[in-house]
C-alpha cells in the first residue's frame, strides 16, 4: 500500500503546487498538470507486473493466444472485437505480452486526462477523485471495461444535448471493448426524466422491489445472456461489501443535494444526478450479487466531473475564503457558500481517503502488493529449471518403457478353463497406451515450443496444463 499512498500524496502535493499563486483558471497550467499526471499514472500502471486480478488470469494468456494464432478472428471470441483488434495491432509489433499492458495503460490514462481537460471544471479535484475513489486501481484490473467506460464518458456531452445518434455511436464503439456498455443505450431515454423528489420516490420503490428479487432476474438474464455467469458462479453467489454501497450513497447525496446549484449553472447538468443515482443503484445490487456492481463503473466514472463542478458552483458564490469569517448583513450568503465549499472539500479528502484506504485493504482488484517488471527475477533461470524438470520427466518415462514388468503366471487348475482376455479389455488397454503416448507427445511438444532465447528480465508466465 505504501506505493499507492506515496502516489496519492505526490498527486496532492503536485495539485497544490500548481494552484499556488494562481488565480482563476489557467488553461496552460492545467494542461501541464494533466500531462505530468498522464506520465506518472500511465507509467506506474504500464510497468506493473502481475498486478490486478485479471492480469494473469485473463489478459496475459489472452495475448499469448493472439501471438500463437495471428489469424484469429475478431468475432466469435471471448473478447469483444475492438479489444481483439487492439491485441492484434500490438502483437504485430511486439511478442512480449507486457506490451499489451503498456498500451492499454497509456490509452486508459490518456483518455481520462483528455476527458478531464475537455469537461472538468477543476482538473485538480478530478484527478484527486480519480485516485481517492479507487477508479485508478479499477483500470489495472478491469481493462476492457475501463476502456469502454472512459469512451462512454465522452458521450455525456451528447446526452446533455439530447443528441441520440452521436451518443449511440460512441456507446457502440465502447461496446466493442466490453458489451456491458450497451446498458447505456436505454439510459439515454431514462435520462430524459429529470430526477426530482417525486421521481426519486418512484426509483426508490422500484429499487426495493428489484433488490429483493435479484435471484429471479439474474436467473432469467444468465439463461439467455452472460451464460458464463450462471447462478452457481462465484461472481453471482458472492456479494459486495456494504461500506462501498454506503460510500456510493454519500456521493449520490452530495450530487443530489447540490442539484439546484448544478442546474442553475446549466439546466443540462441534471444528468449528473441520474448518473449518481445509477452508480449507487448498481453498487447496491452488488451487495446481492457482486457481478452487478460491474455496471456501476459506467456511472461512477462521472463523479470526478460532477463533484468538482458542484465545488466550482459553490466557489463562484464568494470572493475569497475570508468570507468564512464574514459578519456583515450582506455577507451571510457568501459565508454560507464558503462553509459549504469548505465542508465539501473536507468530505472529498477525508471521506475519499477513507474509501481509498478501505479499498486497498480489501484489495478487490488485486493490486496489492504492487510489483513492477523492473524487480522480477530473470526469466532465463526459470526457463532453464522448467526444461530440466521436463527432461527428468522424459527420462523417467523412457526408463519405465525399457524395463519390462514381470507378471506372475498363475498355473491353471485342473478342469478349470483359462480365461481369454476379452476384446473390451484389449481395447481399454490399447486406449490407455494411446493416452499415455499422447501425453508423452504433448510433453515433447511443449518443450519444443519454448523459445531457446528470451531476453533477460522479460516477464513471462507459462501456463502448463
Amino acid at each position: 500500500m505504501l506505493t499507492y499512498d506515496l502516489l496519492l500524496g505526490g498527486m496532492l502535493l503536485l495539485a497544490g503546487l500548481f494552484q499556488i499563486g494562481g488565480k482563476g483558471k489557467n488553461r496552460k497550467r492545467e494542461l501541464t498538470f494533466l500531462l505530468i499526471v498522464f506520465v506518472i499514472l500511465g507509467v506506474t500502471s504500464a510497468i506493473r507486473y502481475s498486478t490486478g486480478i485479471d492480469y494473469s488470469y485473463t489478459y496475459a494468456p489472452g495475448y499469448e493466444q493472439v501471438l500463437q494464432n495471428p489469424d484469429i478472428s475478431l468475432f466469435g471470441h471471448h473478447y469483444e472485437p475492438g479489444y481483439m483488434l487492439l491485441q492484434k495491432i500490438v502483437a504485430f509489433f511486439s511478442s512480449n505480452y507486457q506490451m499489451i499492458f503498456v498500451v492499454t495503460s497509456l490509452l486508459i490514462i490518456g483518455l481520462f486526462c483528455i476527458c478531464y481537460a475537455k469537461y472538468s471544471s477543476n482538473v485538480y479535484l478530478s484527478v484527486m477523485l480519480f485516485l481517492l475513489l479507487s477508479e485508478y486501481y479499477c483500470t489495472m484490473n478491469f481493462i476492457r471495461q475501463s476502456i469502454a467506460g472512459i469512451i462512454a464518458l465522452f458521450a455525456l456531452e451528447f446526452l446533455k444535448k439530447k443528441k441520440f445518434l452521436p451518443y449511440l455511436m460512441i456507446i457502440l464503439v465502447a461496446s466493442t471493448f466490453h458489451k456491458s456498455a450497451l446498458i447505456l443505450i436505454p439510459f439515454f431515454f431514462i435520462n430524459l426524466i429529470p430526477l426530482n423528489k417525486w421521481v426519486l420516490a418512484v426509483y426508490s420503490a422500484v429499487t426495493a422491489l428489484i433488490y429483493f428479487n435479484t435471484d429471479k432476474i439474474m436467473g432469467l438474464v444468465t439463461q439467455y445472456w452472460y451464460k458464463g455467469y450462471h447462478m452457481e458462479s462465484v461472481h453471482v453467489q458472492s456479494t459486495f461489501e456494504w461500506p462501498f454501497a454506503l460510500a456510493m450513497f454519500v456521493q449520490f447525496l452530495i450530487v443530489f443535494l447540490g442539484s439546484a446549484r448544478l442546474r442553475k449553472k446549466d439546466k443540462s447538468n441534471y444528468v449528473y444526478v441520474n448518473y449518481a443515482f445509477f452508480a449507487f443503484f448498481f453498487t447496491l445490487m452488488g451487495t446481492r450479487h457482486s457481478i452487478l456492481d460491474r455496471f456501476s463503473i459506467y456511472f461512477e466514472f462521472a463523479f470526478p466531473l460532477s463533484i468538482p463542478l458542484l465545488y466550482t458552483c459553490l466557489r463562484e458564490s464568494f470572493t475569497s475564503w475570508w468570507a468564512l469569517n464574514g459578519r456583515g448583513e450582506g455577507e451571510k450568503q457568501e459565508k454560507k457558500s464558503a462553509w459549504l465549499a469548505a465542508g465539501l472539500l473536507t468530505v472529498i479528502f477525508c471521506g475519499g481517503f477513507a474509501i481509498h484506504q478501505y479499498a486497498l485493504m480489501m484489495d478487490h482488484h488485486g493490486v496489492i502488493p504492487y510489483r513492477t517488471v523492473l524487480n522480477q527475477p530473470f526469466y532465463q533461470e526459470y526457463l532453464q529449471q522448467l526444461k530440466q524438470d521436463e527432461q527428468e520427466f522424459e527420462e523417467q518415462i523412457l526408463t519405465e518403457e525399457q524395463e519390462p514388468v514381470e507378471q506372475p503366471i498363475d498355473e491353471p487348475i485342473d478342469n478349470e478353463p483359462i480365461e481369454e482376455p476379452s476384446i473390451q479389455q484389449d481395447e481399454q488397454s490399447s486406449s490407455e497406451k494411446q493416452e499415455q503416448q499422447n501425453s508423452y507427445d504433448t510433453s515433447s511438444q511443449v518443450t519444443e515450443e519454448i523459445p531457446s532465447e528470451i531476453p533477460e528480465g522479460m516477464p513471462v508466465e507459462v501456463f502448463l496444463e
